[in-house]
């Protein structure tokens, strides 16, 4: 269904708008599927219906652009960074993702790793970020997203496949607060789900602005993820709702 829904958005945002009967044909599904997929489509206010169809509420991406988040929540994500550190395996693997909070933990680390550790990251962002001579640093092959500056797709998902990683960073879009951290962009959802798979630990580095928004599509439900680091901009509800959903959270100090 997920699938579905994502070759729908595609569409209009090619397209702007379209009828019902052609989104169904493009998608390849059932005219009743692709209204029911419009309606959550509408529901999350990415999509407005007209007449026989839909159009797309903007065309641009549903996620701001890079240069616009890696600005965004700067202190919340230095914070969170800097709580990820005691997380960092040294002598070991650590995955980060394509994120701007990951970004910055990028930096963190660079600044103060004095033993070796290996980077693997999707974000040639990322790479370029290291100058530390104990950061052993490699980045996977894949197809550019120039709006997110990821690495995505089924070589990077391949490549994944045949390594073992002891940690995990990982960011997304928003979290809905029943704990599911969510996506815009098709391109990176396996290769997330690949790196959770691959990796001993993982954790969710999210600045509390995102707590509450749901993208499009779901990532990794972060009751089964080892924990989720947040900044002090999270509320003391939020943070029990989440606790008592069964999600470990870490409020950065």
């Amino acid at each position: 269904m997920a699938m579905s829904r994502d070759l729908i958005l595609q569409q209009l945002q090619d397209h702007g708008s379209m009828s019902v009967r052609d989104l169904a044909v493009a998608a390849g599904v059932s005219p009743a599927t692709a209204h029911r997929q419009l309606t959550r489509l509408e529901d999350m206010g990415i999509v407005i219906r007209t007449r026989g169809g839909a159009q797309i509420v903007r065309q641009e991406s549903l996620a701001p652009p890079f240069e616009q988040r890696i600005g965004a929540a700067v202190e919340a994500k230095q914070a969170i960074a800097q709580q990820a550190l005691q997380l960092v395996p040294v002598g070991g693997a650590l995955f980060l993702d394509s994120s701007t909070t990951c970004l910055y933990a990028a930096r963190a680390i660079n600044r103060s790793i004095k033993r070796e550790v290996t980077i693997v990251t999707n974000s040639p962002t990322i790479l370029s970020e290291f100058s530390s001579p104990a950061a052993r640093v490699i980045g996977t092959p894949g197809e550019l997203d120039l709006s997110l500056r990821a690495l995505g797709g089924p070589w990077t998902v391949e490549f994944l496949e045949g390594l073992n990683l002891d940690v995990a960073f990982i960011s997304g879009f928003g979290m809905t607060m029943d704990g599911w951290l969510t996506t815009t962009k098709r391109l990176i959802v396996d290769v997330l789900q690949q790196a959770i798979r691959r990796s001993t630990g993982v954790y969710v580095l999210l600045d509390s602005t995102k707590l509450g928004r749901r993208g499009l599509l779901d990532i990794v439900d972060t009751h089964q993820v080892a924990g989720m680091i947040v900044d002090r901009g999270i509320t003391g509800d939020q943070v029990r709702h989440l606790k008592s959903s069964g999600v470990r959270v870490v409020v950065a100090s």
